[in-house]
């Protein structure tokens, strides 16, 4: 069983979309930069979902925050992408190809009990 089929059933209902900046730790080079990376982060209650690696949208509007207050009803993963589609048919398509990465992690799944599960 994927850690995403953990999703099906819940509604979002929270998406936030922000900026970070990340530091590597042991760079070898003394000018050390900042990585700049926008991230989606969705709240399903007890789950949350940050996303660092890019996105895409069928099946609706090209917005994310048009997946609020929908709920998901499948949810797919191999070794290019994942993929959440709600109700009302539409897809969040999170791309993870290795050449697609872009932050310290493509996505990340947080829930219950303490789970955390990556994915690079």
């Amino acid at each position: 069983m994927s850690h995403l089929e953990k999703l099906i059933g819940r509604k979002i209902i929270e998406i936030k979309l922000s900026t970070e900046s990340y530091f590597p730790l042991n760079s070898a080079d003394d000018k050390i930069e900042p990585q700049i990376v926008n991230s989606v982060w969705i709240n399903l209650g007890d789950y949350k979902i940050t996303i660092v690696n890019p996105i895409s949208i069928e099946n609706g509007p090209s917005d994310v925050n048009s997946f609020l207050n929908q709920k998901i009803i499948d949810v797919s993963a191999n070794d290019k992408e994942a993929c959440l589609t709600t109700e009302s048919g539409q897809k969040l398509i999170i791309d993870l190809r290795d050449e697609s990465y872009n932050g310290p992690e493509a996505m990340v799944l947080h829930g219950p009990d303490d789970l955390i599960v990556v994915w690079n």
